[in-house]
């Protein structure tokens, strides 16, 4: 018991005495990536048929560099790319998968506060995050059975960071973990001939459980 008291206590006193501090910066990355099998099974009258499918694959690359204006709380500024994979149909005859693919390039501007969990080695880093840029989005198909790209011209998307921890294993480095985020994404399409243009607008917003895992480096 008297064991216990002191590792709480010790925690604590980490808690009032570790922080971040003004004037420190960092520059790193982040690497996120999802994807698998989706497997469903309807059953009608007494008999079910199973159907196996990809599911979406997502792909994020985020470098970018931090700084803490005051004590615990970073601004941030770096640039996002992602790739999503999304499947579309399936040829019986060849069995080919068939996928339409998202792609977008960001500049991203955010802030996290740091909240020690214990002194100088793990900080709970709750925080959000703005993005904008465009892309492009590519579908096998179109009107006559060939690929079509449509343009992104504009896109922004608001990331909240709500599942958000950093472990300091040494003074320099600090490994991220995001387990969890509020996602919401505004996008305009081009659509339409190269002759005859129409505008499309998209909108999204969705929680997103997953992994990505970055590294930085602080001078």
């Amino acid at each position: 018991m008297k064991k216990i008291i002191i590792f709480i206590a010790a925690i604590a006193f980490g808690v009032t005495v570790s922080a971040q501090h003004k004037g420190d910066f960092s520059v790193g990355g982040a690497l996120g990536i999802s994807g698998g099998s989706l497997k469903t099974t309807v059953k009608y009258i007494g008999e079910s048929t199973s159907k196996s499918t990809p599911s979406t694959v997502d792909f994020n690359l985020n470098p970018y560099f931090n700084y803490f204006v005051i004590d615990n709380l970073e601004l941030n500024a770096g640039l996002g790319y992602s790739m999503q994979r999304e499947f579309y149909d399936k040829d019986e005859d060849t069995g080919k998968n068939y996928y339409t693919f998202t792609h977008t390039a960001l500049f991203q501007i955010g802030a996290h506060y740091f909240v020690p969990l214990v002194g100088g080695i793990l900080y709970y880093t709750p925080g959000i995050n703005f993005g904008f840029g465009g892309g492009s989005f590519v579908s096998p198909f179109d009107d006559d059975n060939i690929a079509n790209t449509m343009k992104i011209p504009f896109a922004f998307g608001c990331e909240i960071n709500l599942g958000k921890f950093e472990f300091k294993p040494v003074e320099k480095i600090g490994v991220t973990l995001n387990v969890f985020d509020l996602s919401i994404v505004y996008a305009k399409f081009d659509t339409g001939s190269k002759d005859y243009k129409l505008g499309t607008t998209g909108f999204a917003a969705n929680f997103d459980y997953g992994t990505s895992v970055g590294v930085k480096y602080y001078f």
